[in-house]
């Protein structure tokens, strides 16, 4: 028998795994609770699955039919996701009155109508994908606000260079340390320039500004 069609249950008795097939959907034979209605009706809806997945990878479709940036396939599973929580809650409006969500199915097992399951589970998926498109965008926030605080530094970096190059200039026989005072003036200057204007580094401006 092909191993992937046995029963992964242990006999109990032996010890040993057990010979017999296991029902289509599930991983145990009708022996070992295969045959429990509940598991029944559960392996049907996993077989009618597999089918429908087999069918759809028969369907011809390559990377040029399909977007391929991460951001954009969010964006558009929300979009469908909500179009499709629209249709099923008009199913489950269309339901007659006095239906409850729950019914008894022949089988005796109390089972979830379709619409309503349907329903449930778009609402689950589409929070799940607006939770994600929440974290993506504080991620996309927080990435920008870095990127403005590197840029605000090398900016402040390259006014601070631009102060004390002019000053050292100006009065190459002192010690830097001497002008401290002067330096940081020159600083503040260059600082404020750069604020309003946003001249290059080494523009004149930056040092003639007062």
């Amino acid at each position: 028998m092909d191993e992937s069609k046995r029963c992964t249950a242990t006999s109990k008795r032996t010890g040993k795994r057990c010979g017999l097939a296991r029902i289509p959907g599930t991983t145990v034979c009708a022996k070992h609770g295969g045959a429990a209605p509940q598991v029944r009706a559960a392996a049907a809806r996993r077989v009618a699955e597999q089918k429908v997945r087999k069918l759809a990878m028969k369907l011809d479709v390559g990377p040029q039919d399909v977007s391929t940036d991460p951001v954009a396939l969010l964006s558009g599973m929300i979009h469908s996701g909500a179009i499709m929580m629209e249709r099923f809650s008009r199913l489950v409006d269309r339901c007659e009155d006095g239906q409850t969500p729950v019914y008894t199915a022949r089988s005796g097992v109390r089972q979830i109508r379709p619409e309503f399951a349907a329903l449930r589970a778009e609402r689950e998926s589409l929070g799940r994908h607006l939770e994600l498109w929440l974290k993506v965008s504080l991620a996309q926030a927080q990435l920008n606000r870095d990127e403005a605080a590197s840029q605000l530094t090398d900016r402040v970096a390259t006014a601070l260079s631009v102060a004390v190059t002019s000053v050292l200039l100006r009065h190459p026989e002192l010690d830097a340390l001497a002008l401290h005072g002067e330096i940081k003036e020159e600083f503040g200057r260059v600082a404020r320039a750069w604020t309003s204007d946003h001249p290059e580094p080494g523009h004149p401006r930056a040092l003639e500004a007062g």
